[in-house]
């Protein structure tokens, strides 16, 4: 006997309806549809319905069913659908934040701290967009100097702002080494 399952006074494994309706495919109007009535029901002192009980037997015969056999499929169908989509979405997100990120617009006045932090309000935004549709996109993204699953966005934004300002180079550089060396990476 499986956890799931309550043996009966007979020695009928009976699941309850709410075990029935977490196991996959299963919704409450399939059971009323292919079990109907269950086969015992435990009842509160006041008369009220406290368990609906389903002989194990009964689940499996329906489970076998030309009925619940195409629920299924049409289930796994469109879930299958919904990934590629969901899939196909999430790269063409991903893309644009690539491109967006690339394309980052680095102040032309202010510290390195103030540029720093206006880029990654930018950077932050596409964080929001990412974490919705899947972090794991995010963090590709985010991080092209990452190594060994350690993420290291800041390293994106101080190549980024030594780049685009020489006058803040050599300090930017400087903070790129020390989130570089602090992220588990030894040396440049």
């Amino acid at each position: 006997m499986t956890p799931d399952k309550t043996t009966t006074e007979n020695n009928v494994e009976m699941i309850n309806l709410t075990q029935l309706i977490n196991r996959p495919y299963w919704n409450r109007k399939l059971v009323n549809r292919l079990l109907e009535e269950p086969d015992e029901t435990k009842n509160r002192s006041n008369g009220t319905v406290l368990k609906k009980l389903y002989s194990v037997r009964r689940v499996c015969e329906a489970e076998a069913s030309r009925i619940f056999i195409s629920k299924k499929e049409s289930d796994d169908t469109y879930k299958s659908q919904l990934q590629e989509r969901a899939d196909e979405i999430r790269a063409g997100l991903e893309k644009s934040i690539e491109i967006g990120l690339s394309q980052m617009k680095i102040p032309s006045s202010g510290s390195v701290q103030e540029t720093f932090d206006a880029c990654l309000m930018q950077m932050i935004t596409y964080q929001d967009m990412l974490n919705v549709a899947d972090m794991d996109a995010f963090l590709r993204v985010y991080s092209p100097h990452s190594d060994k699953g350690i993420i290291t966005p800041h390293l994106s934004i101080y190549n980024k702002i030594a780049k685009s300002r020489p006058d803040l180079a050599f300090e930017a550089g400087r903070h790129f080494q020390m989130h570089y060396i602090g992220a588990g990476h030894h040396g440049i």
